[in-house]
């Protein structure tokens, strides 16, 4: 479970500096799809990118990150949720902590733990 959770907290880390790089390159962040995914898949970066596909791309087709990674238990369908502010200068990406224990749970929501920019 604590195991689960630190990589929860390492992959959500990881993609947050993939987007770092992407808005230190365009001033915005990519958009975010109803389903809570990142749109910047597929041709000219305009689809909504698959946890644990990818690769997280640009209209250039420069590469952020090669394949994005996916809740360790998403067959229960557990997954990683991003969304940005209407003007994309802002992002958050939210995990669900199954380790009650944890000095960053929060009780009764599911989205109990964020990277927030």
């Amino acid at each position: 479970m604590k195991t689960r959770d630190a990589q929860r907290k390492a992959d959500v880390e990881l993609v947050g500096r993939a987007l770092d790089a992407f808005f230190a390159d365009y001033k915005i962040y990519p958009f975010g799809s109803t389903a809570g995914e990142i749109k910047s898949c597929g041709y000219m970066a305009v689809q909504a990118c698959p946890w644990g596909e990818g690769p997280m791309i640009d209209i250039h087709n420069v590469t952020y990150l090669k394949k994005f990674p996916v809740d360790p238990q998403a067959y229960k369908n557990i997954k990683y949720i991003y969304t940005t502010n209407s003007e994309r200068t802002k992002y958050k990406i939210c995990i669900t902590l199954e380790y009650t224990g944890d000095k960053d749970y929060k009780k009764d929501i599911q989205c109990n733990w964020y990277v927030n920019k």
